[in-house]
């Protein structure tokens, strides 16, 4: 298992099960990008023949954790024992014995100590013995965090960025990353910041705590106890179409612990992310050898091989996640995660393609996930149709007769699909009923739904009546809207939206971050905080801003001038896209 999420079974051959690793380790480390919410602090003492472990777990960064079990485990390296496998008689890492408890991390800046003391074997040697710190998830047994005992013994930093990915879709532009650095220690610390491995020849800058001078070069910045900086990292890139990656690094001079995060450039294309769920069959080809024509950059990500699906980490920053499913019926095509996962990115303004005829016969996740998200009100499954129409006029069927070939005629197994009230139907089956819908979301986000398998149609029938085509036409109308011009720091977004507050909770003030789409812009903008029971307490911001990320304070103060009381609070963002609302906890 790899972080408790990703299993792998068999070790032969040898080599295949290697690359298999590795992969998956490099997914996971792509997918966090090698960051936790989660920080621990630990020490250990051996007095006699007892050995006691303390481990303070703080969350770091505004997210819901659940189910949460922190562990101390206890083990012995060069322990003999006669004779084991291929002859060995020393063994490392043996465990010896553990403790652990359920806690409880719900806001940021929480801390959480665990201390235990074990008793030592006799036959134990102390100076052998070591401990290790981890936190796990017991609902999905994903590990949150782990450390090597004494191997955190101060507090020093958060760091987290907002994105890890950014795409430059027309080249010759900017790639812009938004980070934030929280001195969690209680002195002040010194923190340097600087780019890390280079994006090949493109040049790179960053923004540091509302300063508008660039640094290209190490520089530092000095934080007093839990306050924090924001900064921006911009790349600046020319007229190649290819990926590149990059890092940026902080370090901290109380502890010397630097974090060097890994960061993406897709430049010249727009950012695709491939999901190939097709049981393994390997029915996915014509869909790689589409994006392959059109010219476009992607990164697949091959479920079976992995060994799970991908996060919403992994997918948020992708302009389009496209999900490819088999012609062969597949148990559970989308799980419950799957499904959450994909509204989150939708409710973020994503773009989404599904190629499916499996989905709607074993559907799981939350209902509205076909209703709301897909567009589809209601269904019929297994219409056994062999050929699709495009709508006439519409940007992804006009024009379009599609034989589909199944290879074996009782694999036809695609559904009709009826239109909710914002979907669109681009076409149909030859009596006339709906098979593939485009949905455009109240809040900001497009999906397409094709409820037949991709790679049933031809991929040389002459234009428009091939995979590379349809494919073109359906990332056509789910294009994301760019800014023309992101000189100011401002972030090609999809929908307006709230990034969150810090701290939170807070007292007596606290930072929200919120981002404007082009098109959020282009209309009035009100940022409000309300309370419980729904009445607005304090009018932030009422009128225009720009496109972009901005930072709005609060301090705790109503409209009248008078201090709230503590508790629950609301931040909610009107835009011409929507509402949007976060939650906010005032503590005195």
């Amino acid at each position: 298992m790899i972080d408790g999420i990703q299993d792998f079974v068999g070790a032969s051959p040898c080599e295949t099960m290697v690359v298999a690793y590795r992969d998956g380790l490099n997914a996971r480390i792509a997918e966090t990008g090698g960051l936790s919410p989660v920080a621990i602090m630990s020490d250990s003492e051996i007095a006699g023949n007892q050995m006691t472990v303390t481990a303070t777990y703080r969350l770091v960064e505004e997210v819901t954790l659940n189910n949460l079990r922190a562990t101390l485990l206890i083990y012995e390296d060069n322990v003999y024992w006669c004779c084991g496998y291929g002859g060995a008689d020393t063994w490392q890492h043996t465990t010896r014995d553990l403790y652990d408890e359920s806690i409880t991390l719900e806001n940021f800046n929480d801390e959480v100590t665990v201390e235990h003391t074990f008793t030592l074997g006799g036959d134990w040697d102390p100076a052998e013995m070591h401990a290790v710190a981890y936190l796990q998830n017991t609902a999905t047994k994903e590990m949150v965090q782990a450390q090597k005992i004494g191997y955190g013994g101060a507090f020093d930093y958060s760091l987290w960025f907002d994105n890890r990915m950014d795409s430059v879709p027309d080249g010759n532009g900017m790639a812009i990353f938004m980070g934030t650095i929280v001195n969690l220690a209680d002195q002040s610390d010194t923190i340097t910041l600087e780019p890390g491995d280079a994006f090949g020849d493109w040049p790179v800058d960053f923004l540091v705590c509302g300063d508008d001078t660039p640094y290209s070069g190490p520089h530092d910045i000095v934080l007093g106890p839990e306050e924090m900086c924001e900064f921006t990292v911009r790349v600046h890139t020319d007229a190649a179409v290819e990926i590149r990656d990059g890092s940026f690094v902080v370090t901290s001079d109380a502890t010397g612990r630097a974090q060097e995060t890994d960061l993406q450039v897709y430049n010249g294309s727009y950012s695709i992310f491939f999901v190939d769920d097709d049981d393994g069959r390997g029915d996915h080809a014509p869909f790689i050898n589409a994006l392959d024509n059109l010219g476009v950059l992607y990164e697949s990500y091959d479920v079976d091989a992995l060994g799970a699906s991908p996060s919403y980490g992994k997918m948020k920053d992708f302009d389009y996640v496209l999900w490819h499913h088999s012609f062969w019926f597949q148990p559970d095509p989308l799980l419950d995660t799957d499904v959450v996962n994909l509204m989150n990115y939708l409710d973020n303004g994503g773009s989404f393609y599904l190629a499916s005829q499996a989905f709607l016969n074993d559907p799981l996740g939350p209902g509205e996930f076909i209703t709301d998200y897909l567009g589809v009100a209601s269904y019929t499954l297994d219409a056994e149709y062999i050929d699709v129409v495009g709508v006439e006029g519409d940007d992804i069927g006009d024009g379009l007769v599609l034989p589909l070939d199944y290879t074996i005629p009782s694999l036809a197994k695609g559904d009709v699909i009826q239109p909710g009230p914002n979907a669109i139907v681009n076409m149909r089956d030859t009596e006339n009923q709906p098979v593939c819908l485009a949905h455009d979301l109240t809040d900001g986000g497009k999906s397409v739904f094709m409820a037949f398998p991709f790679n049933t149609i031809s991929e040389t029938d002459p234009d428009p009546n091939n995979t590379a085509t349809v494919l073109q036409r359906v990332l056509d109308w789910l294009q994301p809207q760019v800014p023309a011009n992101v000189d100011d720091g401002a972030v090609a977004l999809l929908s307006s939206r709230i990034e969150g507050a810090r701290p939170n909770p807070f007292n007596p003030r606290t930072e929200i971050a919120i981002r404007l789409s082009n098109a959020g812009a282009a209309g009035p903008v009100e940022l409000a905080i309300y309370n419980l029971e729904g009445r607005r307490v304090a009018n932030l911001v009422d009128g225009s801003m720009s496109a972009g990320r901005h930072t709005v304070t609060w301090t705790g103060v109503s409209d009248a001038g008078a201090p709230v009381e503590s508790g629950v609070y609301f931040v909610r963002l009107t835009t011409v896209e929507g509402v949007r609302s976060d939650k906010l906890v005032l503590l005195k």
